[in-house]
């Protein structure tokens, strides 16, 4: 399948995504490197157009299937074996999916977020783990969509993906991190909530501004490829179904996913991050 064809089906724009696009996320201004015309700071999915952690449901998925079927989309398109959805890299200003920044004593940091939503309303419960790195969970001082989860042992160096201000510029969200965590199944999503999957790895890696797709394709594999989330769904009727999902790297050209802004970067080929089923 091409890779434009991942992105074939209408999506249905939830009221949720309509208020998240009005809260600007900052963008990180230390320690991030650059490339091409603006900041290291990847934007965020174009196809989806949905700002920081909205989540879109598919056009035509089924809401209550008869039989219990996970149903998991990310970032609004259906996850499914054999078919990755791209995170792309163009667009959107300060909203951006994920960012690779320097981090200290030889080290890179990385941030991506996320944009999981389980369909079907007989989910009682989600919960999601991981197997290196953490969540990051960004959200109201005041509210919490988590219902329960592990904290990451320690502290994550890493950038923050999204959050909220006051009228002095000045972040008032609270940030946490977790190995794994549980959203109900009715409260998955929440306006000013943001959750990305970070880590920090050992790299000496320097960018040139030079290198080809396939080689910034290597070093992002270098960085997420060991990453896999597990998504645990129970149902309303006291049956559980489990799924895998694995961080990778495809190329592609900006035509090919069709996020070129103009014609000239039709065929610029460049390295993405996507998420896959294990």
């Amino acid at each position: 399948m091409k890779p434009e064809e991942i992105f074939g089906q209408e999506i249905e724009v939830p009221e949720i995504v309509s208020s998240k696009m009005d809260n600007a996320m900052k963008a990180i201004k230390e320690d991030t490197m650059y490339k091409k015309t603006g900041m290291k700071w990847f934007s965020r999915i174009a196809v989806a157009a949905a700002a920081c952690f909205a989540l879109i449901a598919v056009s035509g998925a089924v809401k209550t299937p008869v039989t219990n079927q996970l149903n998991l989309t990310v970032m609004g398109s259906e996850l499914k074996a054999g078919v990755p959805v791209y995170v792309t890299n163009t667009g959107y200003g300060d909203f951006h999916s994920y960012g690779i920044t320097g981090g200290d004593n030889g080290t890179l940091c990385y941030v991506v977020d996320t944009g999981f939503f389980v369909e079907g309303e007989d989910v009682q419960s989600v919960t999601y783990s991981i197997n290196e790195g953490a969540f990051q969970v960004v959200e109201p001082a005041d509210g919490s969509i988590i219902v329960s989860g592990t904290e990451y042992p320690g502290e994550l160096n890493v950038p923050q993906m999204g959050g909220i201000e006051d009228e002095n510029g000045n972040f008032i969200s609270k940030t946490r991190y977790y190995t794994s965590f549980t959203v109900a199944g009715n409260g998955q999503t929440a306006a000013d909530t943001w959750i990305s999957v970070c880590g920090v790895k050992n790299s000496d890696y320097v960018f040139t501004f030079t290198e080809s797709a396939e080689e910034l394709a290597a070093f992002y594999q270098s960085l997420v490829g060991d990453v896999v989330i597990t998504c645990t769904v129970e149902y309303t009727d006291g049956s559980t179904q489990t799924a895998d999902i694995g961080l990778g790297v495809r190329t592609a050209t900006y035509g090919e996913l069709g996020i070129a802004e103009t014609a000239e970067w039709e065929n610029y080929e460049d390295a993405f991050i996507v998420f896959e089923m294990k």
